[in-house]
C-alpha cells in the first residue's frame, strides 16, 4: 500500500451510503414494497478526485456488499454535436453556450428515461456514452449502438445509481436572486482594483438568466436522488489548469482534442455556474428531510499544482482499521501497486499510455524453474507462476485496460489457449480474412473437435447477425484484417453476438494495431489478444503471447489451461517483453508515420492500396471510430503474381520475411508466404488477390524506403516511365489474367 495513494474520501463515504440504504430500504419494506435503486447525486469540482471516488465507492459497494453499483457521469448527457451547434446558432450571443458545459448543453430527457428505466429495473437497459475527444474536443454523442448495457443479468439487477458531475445538484435560482449576485459579480469585475478572478461579471445578465432558466429543467433527476454527497474546494480557480492539463494529456493519448485557448475559453463558459449555484450546494439541496446530504471540504491546492498528494489528505497507516477496510487486492490476490510503474494520480487525472508504457521499472530476471518453500506460498514452479511474468502481466493489464493478462509463449498460443474453452457443438463465428495460422487452428478444430466454425465477412453487421444463433459460443475477429486490412465493427458485433447469447465471448485479435492504437475491450469485446513477437515486442528477437480479459471468472480459466499445459511465456521471454513495450509508443509514431508515407506515394501512382490511414480506404470512418492510428501494415496489387514476385524480389532495404511489427521494414506475398497454409480454392472462394503485396513498415528514414521501393518497382517493370516520374501499369500491360486467384 506504501505506493498506492488510498482515496480518504471513501472512509466518510461510505457509511454515510450504507446508513441511507438501510433507511431507504426500511421506509419501502414499511409499507409492503419492494425498495427500487438508490440514486445518489455526488458534485465535486473539476479535479478534486471525484472520478477515484466514484471507482472506489463502486468497488466497494458492489464487491464488499454485494450491491450492483452504476456510475454515470453527467457528462454523457451533453447533446450530440449537431444539436450542440443547432443550440450555439440560436443563441449567437450568448458566449456560455456556444460549446458543451453549462446547463441547457445536456440531453435531459434522455437522462430522465434512464433513471425511470434503472428505477423500473427494465432488463437490458442502453447507457449514454460520450466521445469528448471527437471534432477536435468539441465533444459527440457515441452511437447508441455502442452504449454500454446494464440489467443484462435478471438475478442483477442494478441496486446503486451513482450520478456524478460538475454541475449535479444544481438548483435554479429566482430571477431576483441571479441578477443580485450578478451585479456584485459585475460591480467588482469593472473595479480598478483588478483583483476580481471570477467570470459571472464577465457576462451579460441575460446569457446569464438563459442557462438559469434551462437549470430548471434538471430538476427532474436531482428530485430523484435518495442522497447527495458534496466534494467541495474554497478555491475552485485551479480548475484553469487543471482542466489544460487533463486536454493536453487527451490529446496525446486520442490524437484529438482541444487548443489551450479553446479550453480556457471552454472554462470561462461554465465557470459562472460555480459563483452561482456553489452556495446552493452547500446549503444543501434538500428541503423535506434532513440527513440526505454528506458535504466534504479538500484543500485547494496551489495553482498548477493539482497532483493528488497535494490536496488530498495523506492515507491513513497501512495497518489502521481504515487502510484494512479500503485495502484492495487485485485478481491474483495481490496486495501490491497496478504495475511496476507508478499509477496515475488518483485525483481524476490518468497518465497518458505513452508515459504508463516507457514508465515500467527494470524487473529482476528470476531464471528459476523452483521456488524453496512450503505449501501456500505465492510461487512454487515456473511452470505455475513466475515473479518476472507476474509483473510483465501486471503492466500489460494496465495498458490494455483489463483487470488481468496472461503472457504465453506465442500470439498462436494465446489463440490455442482461448479456444481450448470451447465444446464439441459449439458454434464459432469468425472472418473471411484470417491469419493464416488462425485458419489452421480453427480448421483443426473443425475436424477433430467437433466444434462449428462458421466464415462470415465481418465486415457487413447484417451479414454477421444473420449468422450469430443462441448457440454462437464465441465470435472470433481480427481488425484490420490480415492483409486485406478491412475494418470489423467491434462494439456492432460485441452488441450482436451478446444480444443473440449473453454467454458468447467476443474475442478480437489486436495484433494489427497493439494497445496503443485501439482497446477492444473498451468497445465491447470480452477478451483481447495479441501476438506480443509483433508491436509489443517491436524487436523480433523473442515469441509471446498475451490475453487480456476484465472477467474473474474466464480469466481463471484461461489460466487454468495455461497452468496445465505448460504455456505460459519463460522469465528471461517476459523481462524481454517488459523491455519491449517501453518503447511501443515511439515506435508506433515512427512506424505508422512511415506507412502513411508509403501508401499515398502508392496510391499516387495509380496502385490499389488498402490501408485505414487513406481517406479512400471504404471503412475509413468506421476504423477512426474505434481505433487511434491507422498502423504500419498495409497491402496493394499489381494485376499479377509474376509481377508481384518480382517486385518483393527487386527490393534491398525491405527484407522478405513473414510477420510485422518489426523495426525493420519487411515485404512479403501473404498467399505464398505467411497465408499459405490457406489452400487455394479457399482464398479463391474469400476473394484473397494470389498478386497482393503486403507491407509491414519499420522506422528506417523514409526516403531510403521509398528509394527503394521505387527501384524494385522499376526493375520488376510494374511501372511505365512518365516525364513526371513513373505510374502504374494498367490492367493490360501488366498482363493481368482474368482471375488472379486462379494464378498458382
Amino acid at each position: 500500500m506504501s505506493n498506492e495513494i488510498v482515496d480518504d474520501k471513501s472512509e466518510h463515504c461510505v457509511p454515510f451510503i450504507l446508513e441511507r440504504i438501510k433507511l431507504h430500504g426500511d421506509s419501502y419494506k414499511g409499507r409492503g414494497e419492494a425498495p427500487p435503486p438508490f440514486f445518489i447525486g455526488l458534485n465535486g469540482v473539476q479535479g478534486a478526485g471525484k472520478t477515484t471516488l466514484v471507482e472506489t465507492l463502486k468497488e466497494t459497494l458492489s464487491t464488499g456488499h454485494g450491491l450492483p453499483t452504476l456510475v454515470f457521469s453527467i457528462d454523457d448527457l451533453y447533446l450530440p454535436h449537431e444539436k450542440q451547434e443547432e443550440l450555439a446558432k440560436a443563441h449567437p450571443n450568448n458566449p456560455l453556450i456556444q460549446h458543451r458545459g453549462q446547463p441547457s448543453t445536456h440531453d435531459v430527457e434522455l437522462g430522465r428515461k434512464l433513471f425511470q428505466s434503472l428505477a423500473d429495473r427494465k432488463p437490458n437497459i442502453k447507457v449514454p456514452s460520450y466521445d469528448k475527444s471527437a471534432y477536435s474536443g468539441a465533444g459527440d454523442q457515441v452511437p447508441e449502438q455502442k452504449w454500454p448495457t446494464v440489467n443484462s443479468d435478471p438475478a442483477k439487477p442494478i441496486e446503486v445509481v451513482l450520478f456524478e458531475g460538475w454541475c449535479v445538484g444544481f438548483r435554479a435560482l429566482d430571477d431576483a436572486a441571479v441578477e443580485k449576485k450578478w451585479r456584485t459579480a459585475k460591480a467588482q469585475a469593472d473595479s480598478d482594483a483588478g483583483d476580481y478572478k471570477g467570470r459571472l461579471g464577465k457576462q451579460k445578465l441575460e446569457s446569464v438568466l438563459f442557462v438559469n432558466s434551462r437549470l430548471r429543467d434538471y430538476d427532474v433527476l436531482t428530485d430523484r436522488f435518495d442522497a447527495f454527497m458534496l466534494v467541495d474546494a474554497e478555491d475552485t480557480l485551479y480548475v484553469y489548469d487543471w482542466r489544460l492539463d487533463a486536454e493536453r494529456k487527451m490529446k496525446k493519448a486520442k490524437g484529438s482534442g482541444m487548443s489551450d485557448e479553446q479550453v480556457v475559453n471552454f472554462v470561462n463558459g461554465y465557470y459562472p455556474a460555480y459563483e452561482l449555484y456553489t452556495d446552493v450546494l452547500r446549503n444543501g439541496i434538500f428541503q423535506d428531510e434532513k440527513g440526505k446530504q454528506l458535504r466534504l471540504n479538500t484543500d485547494p491546492p496551489p495553482s498548477s499544482q493539482y497532483s493528488s498528494s497535494t490536496y488530498l489528505r495523506p492515507p491513513f497507516p497501512k495497518d489502521s482499521p481504515s487502510a484494512q477496510a479500503m485495502k484492495h487486492l487485485d485478481l491474483d490476490g495481490h496486495d501490491l501497486p497496478p504495475s511496476p510503474a507508478p499509477s496515475s494520480p488518483s485525483n481524476g487525472r490518468k497518465y497518458a499510455l505513452a508515459t504508463e508504457l516507457h514508465n515500467a521499472s527494470s524487473t529482476p530476471i528470476y531464471q528459476s524453474a523452483t521456488f524453496k518453500g512450503g505449501p501456500g506460498q505465492e510461487y512454487d514452479y515456473t511452470r505455475s507462476g513466475n515473479p518476472t511474468r507476474t509483473q510483465l502481466e501486471r503492466h500489460l493489464a494496465k495498458i490494455m485496460n483489463a483487470n488481468r493478462a496472461l503472457a504465453v509463449s506465442s500470439g498462436m498460443g494465446a489463440c490455442d489457449v482461448i479456444t481450448r474453452i470451447l465444446k464439441p457443438g459449439d458454434e464459432v463465428v469468425t472472418g473471411d480474412d484470417l491469419y493464416g495460422g488462425t485458419n489452421r487452428l480453427l480448421t483443426y478444430l473443425k475436424e477433430n473437435s467437433s466444434i462449428i466454425v462458421r466464415h462470415v465477412d465481418t465486415t457487413k453487421l447484417e451479414t454477421v447477425k444473420a449468422a450469430l444463433t443462441d448457440k454462437t459460443a464465441m465470435v472470433l475477429l481480427e481488425t484490420p484484417t490480415n492483409p486485406l486490412i478491412k475494418i470489423v465493427d467491434i462494439a456492432g458485433i460485441s452488441a450482436a453476438a451478446h444480444e443473440a447469447n449473453p454467454q458468447a465471448l467476443v474475442a478480437v485479435d489486436n495484433t494489427m494495431l497493439s494497445p496503443y492504437l485501439q482497446n477492444p475491450l473498451d468497445l465491447g469485446a470480452d477478451i483481447v489478444y495479441e501476438s506480443g513477437t509483433k508491436y509489443l515486442s517491436g524487436h523480433h528477437d523473442l515469441m509471446a503471447g498475451v490475453i487480456a480479459v476484465n472477467n474473474a471468472a474466464l480469466a481463471e480459466r484461461f489460466y487454468f489451461v495455461i497452468n496445465s499445459t505448460g504455456c505460459g511465456l519463460a522469465p528471461f521471454d517476459s523481462w524481454l517483453l517488459l523491455r519491449g513495450v517501453k518503447t511501443l509508443a515511439v515506435r508506433m509514431e515512427k512506424q505508422q508515420t512511415n506507412a502513411m508515407t508509403i501508401a499515398q506515394f502508392l496510391e499516387a501512382r495509380g496502385f490499389k492500396v488498402r490501408f485505414p490511414g487513406l481517406k479512400s480506404h471504404p471503412q475509413y470512418d468506421l476504423h477512426w471510430s474505434q481505433a487511434r492510428g491507422a498502423g504500419a501494415v498495409l497491402s496493394f496489387e499489381t494485376g499479377s503474381v509474376a509481377l508481384s514476385e518480382r517486385i518483393v524480389e527487386s527490393t534491398r532495404l525491405w527484407g522478405i520475411s513473414v510477420s510485422f511489427g518489426c523495426v525493420n521494414s519487411l515485404i512479403s506475398m501473404p498467399c505464398v508466404m505467411s497465408h499459405a497454409s490457406i489452400d487455394p480454392a479457399t482464398r479463391k472462394e474469400r476473394a484473397l488477390p494470389e498478386d497482393i503485396i503486403r507491407l509491414c513498415v519499420g522506422i528506417e528514414d523514409i526516403a531510403d524506403l521509398v528509394d527503394d521501393l521505387s527501384q524494385a518497382l522499376v526493375r520488376a517493370g510494374a511501372v511505365r516511365l512518365t516525364d513526371d516520374g513513373f505510374v502504374a501499369l494498367d490492367v493490360n500491360e501488366s498482363g493481368r489474367t482474368t482471375q488472379v486467384v486462379d494464378q498458382p
